[in-house]
């Protein structure tokens, strides 16, 4: 019977292409497989740590990865307070 994955539900295993990983349970693994594979040296991605990069790659990776957007945007946009003594507009 042939395996069939969907890389919504599961992921690739960065330190061992041979590990299909639930995604619910991708980051405890790569915190595993980090450990019992630390001759594999990857950059972990400041925007999702589940993303781990070899060196050569990094540097596109960050400029490409698409969860930087969402970062940028949490970084730069400051919604104007409340202030709590003045009168409701209701």
């Amino acid at each position: 019977m042939a395996e069939h994955w969907n890389s919504e539900t599961v992921a690739q295993c960065p330190y061992n292409p041979s590990h299909l990983v639930p995604r619910m349970r991708f980051p405890n693994h790569l915190v595993k497989c980090q450990k019992n594979y630390p001759h594999v040296v990857l950059k972990i991605c400041p925007y999702n740590a589940t993303h781990r990069i070899k060196a050569e790659a990094y540097l596109q990776h960050l400029v490409n990865c698409p969860n930087r957007q969402c970062i940028e945007f949490e970084k730069y946009h400051h919604p104007f307070p409340q202030n709590p003594d003045s009168p409701s507009n209701y």
